[in-house]
């Protein structure tokens, strides 16, 4: 196990900092309210999530050994994916309203995995589907998420 050094252990050092201030303030809210979680849920575990990163970071566990420096500069196909991916979550943002969330997100995700991932259409297809599927049931079924239903009223 090596330690992080130069910037890496700056950045360890920084998100550490910031995921226990985030910890911190989040203790402080309302955890759970009746069925659903409240305003302290998500920052304490992003919080939580973010310090086992941090700490992963510091001690340079995960990291590859002897791996060259990759380029400051994306390549043409990384930048056409970045471009891809910032037009489809601006367009996401846009249609939410009419289409609604659960339908434009089917159609993000399955945009994402076939055009700009370039997987395989059946996988990428079932792989959309059932995490909709999943989302719908964990967010509107059991929680009772008030999601942007938008004209199709789902």
């Amino acid at each position: 196990m090596r330690l992080a050094t130069g910037a890496e252990r700056f950045t360890a050092l920084a998100m550490l900092a910031i995921c226990i201030a985030l910890l911190i303030a989040g203790i402080n809210l309302v955890y759970w309210d009746g069925y659903a979680p409240a305003s302290g849920f998500a920052p304490v575990w992003v919080a939580v999530s973010g310090i086992v990163l941090a700490v992963l970071m510091f001690f340079n566990i995960g990291a590859g050994a002897g791996l060259e420096e990759p380029s400051p500069l994306p390549t043409r196909s990384e930048f056409k994916r970045v471009l891809l991916t910032t037009a489809a979550l601006w367009i996401f943002v846009a249609v939410v309203p009419w289409t609604g969330m659960i339908l434009a997100a089917l159609v993000l995700m399955t945009f994402m995995l076939i055009v700009v991932l370039e997987r395989p259409v059946v996988v990428s297809v079932a792989t959309a589907v059932f995490t909709t599927l999943l989302v719908y049931m964990i967010f509107i079924v059991w929680l009772r998420v008030q999601l942007p239903r938008g004209i199709f009223g789902i």
